[in-house]
């Protein structure tokens, strides 16, 4: 690929699939891609007893190699196969890269089936980690986030819950790797650490102040009577606090500048009940307008979460487009760790080209390909440059304001 300095102005294509309920079992429909559309009919490749069993926190290499193979097979068979070689062949051909948006919420179930795993037998490869072909969950809602003005210096708020009666996270070590990985970023991101971590000052935080980016450390999970997902902050006197994604959804949307990519560092925060592709939490913030939410489907050990962490922050600051990014993470955990845990990371999407924000003084892109996605009207796939994330000339521009606690009421 040729190294993030590559990246900052690479290119991608969309290749849409559509997943939706059929009389054979599913029907996929490719809707947008540079080759074209089509459709074909498949069963579903494997039992709910075979997911049942199937760890997402971190599968034997065997049995992802297995589930994600079946389900590449089923999926890209027939036309949609050679729409996928075809699409691949012309983004290769100019230099560009080509992700995979599934469309999943026509059959809710599916979200359940380990898509981050696709691996192509033939060439021994999973899709989801090369950062030329990235996999995102994008949900199609009424209107797309595009990328926004962001005046440097980018807030970003850190809130690390470690609320008493819960298994205890090592949100120090995890707050010390931030500050060491963020400190040579220069005045373009502060980073703040919410003291206390409850609802109430982050609700201050977000009326009296810009946050870009909201990175939360703790528990979550799906609530059994409702089905929706729930992160764990602390109340006043430390104990937990589960807070519905509704909840939380509400809080974000209000804010002074709503956030443009937030960070579940929680098991499950890309959880929700088979018919409700929508109640979780990851799902729920992207459906009150964040452009892009990272989660985690299952239990991550502390120290997969870390190097997640670090790695993403670091592609970003870097230029990437977020799931270029994203992929980079996961590329990190399978490189360091041996681990298959790396399919556990999940992006949700609505942006249409994983831009989130445009920096003054950075021009536009040159060379940006004139397909346009059917469907969605505004979506073009963009270069991506210096300015696509965090920002350009990231050296030398002085200490950055990093590490300070946030209390409510100072």
């Amino acid at each position: 690929m040729g190294g993030h300095a590559d990246m900052k102005n690479f290119v991608y294509h969309n290749f849409d699939l559509l997943i939706e309920p059929a009389a054979a079992g599913y029907r996929v429909r490719v809707i947008g891609s540079p080759a074209g559309e089509g459709e074909a009919d498949f069963a579903a490749p494997f039992t709910d007893g075979e997911l049942a069993g199937f760890p997402l926190a971190a599968p034997p290499l065997a049995a992802a190699y297995d589930l994600g193979g079946r389900l590449h097979t089923a999926v890209f068979a027939g036309p949609v196969r050679d729409l996928w070689q075809r699409s691949l062949q012309a983004a290769q051909g100019a230099g560009s890269g080509l992700r995979l948006r599934l469309r999943l919420a026509a059959a809710p179930e599916t979200a359940a089936w380990p898509w981050e795993y696709l691996f192509e037998a033939a060439t021994r490869e999973f899709t989801a980690l090369s950062a030329r072909t990235p996999v995102v969950r994008y949900l199609n809602l009424p209107a797309a986030a595009p990328a926004v003005a962001a005046a440097p210096p980018l807030g970003m708020l850190v809130a690390l819950a470690q609320p008493a009666g819960y298994v205890p996270l090592d949100v120090e070590a995890e707050w010390r790797e931030l500050q060491a990985m963020l400190a040579p970023l220069g005045e373009q991101l502060t980073v703040a650490r919410l003291l206390p971590p409850t609802l109430s000052a982050l609700q201050r935080h977000l009326r009296r102040q810009a946050c870009h980016i909201l990175h939360f450390v703790g528990h979550g999970g799906v609530d059994a009577a409702t089905g929706g997902g729930v992160t764990v902050w602390e109340d006043e006197g430390g104990r937990g606090h589960a807070v519905p994604a509704a909840i939380l959804a509400t809080l974000l949307r209000d804010a002074r500048e709503t956030p443009r990519l937030v960070v579940l560092n929680a098991c499950a925060g890309a959880g929700s009940s088979p018919g409700d592709p929508f109640g979780g939490t990851a799902q729920a913030l992207v459906q009150a307008g964040i452009p892009a939410v990272i989660a985690f489907q299952a239990a991550m050990t502390d120290q997969t979460a870390l190097i997640c962490a670090v790695e993403l922050y670091g592609a970003l600051a870097d230029g990437l487009p977020v799931d270029a990014a994203v992929t980079e993470a996961r590329k990190a955990v399978y490189a360091r760790m041996g681990s298959m845990a790396w399919g556990n990371l999940l992006l949700f999407m609505r942006s249409p080209d994983g831009r989130l924000f445009e920096m003054p003084g950075v021009a536009g892109p040159a060379g940006t390909p004139d397909h346009q996605q059917p469907g969605d009207p505004d979506e073009r796939p963009v270069a991506h440059t210096e300015g696509s994330i965090i920002g350009r000339d990231l050296d030398n521009r002085g200490g950055i304001f990093v590490g300070r606690d946030y209390k409510t009421g100072a």
